[in-house]
């Protein structure tokens, strides 16, 4: 979220099309978790974007220079995780917890986003 953002859902959409040039149809609140509840007050907010579509509109910060992006189907980004296909632990629990809320993976049942 930029400074002045008040609202996530708005702002996952913005840095959606940003950084990727995907517009969603929806957009999803699937969790908002502690990067390091001990040392760090900030959320990190996860959504699920479905329906999404190419605009082709990406607008790269420069600290974002050099981002690329590479459509995977699922169980080859699943059978990578073990390779570090994703070198995050935020990045890699976000995907999980939205592949759980899509149906693609069964971790069983979420009792709430939040």
């Amino acid at each position: 979220m930029d400074e002045g953002d008040l609202d996530p859902g708005r702002s996952a959409a913005r840095e959606l099309e940003e950084e990727t040039g995907y517009r969603a149809k929806e957009l999803r609140l699937v969790s908002s978790l502690f990067a390091n509840p001990a040392t760090q007050p900030n959320r990190v907010h996860v959504y699920l974007a479905t329906g999404a579509e190419l605009t082709g509109s990406r607008k790269l910060d420069a600290s974002e220079e050099g981002m690329s992006v590479h459509l995977m189907p699922v169980r080859e980004i699943l059978d990578r995780l073990h390779d570090g296909i994703l070198k995050h632990s935020q990045h890699v629990s976000a995907l999980l917890l939205a592949l759980s809320v899509s149906g693609h993976l069964a971790l069983g049942s979420p009792r709430s986003a939040l």
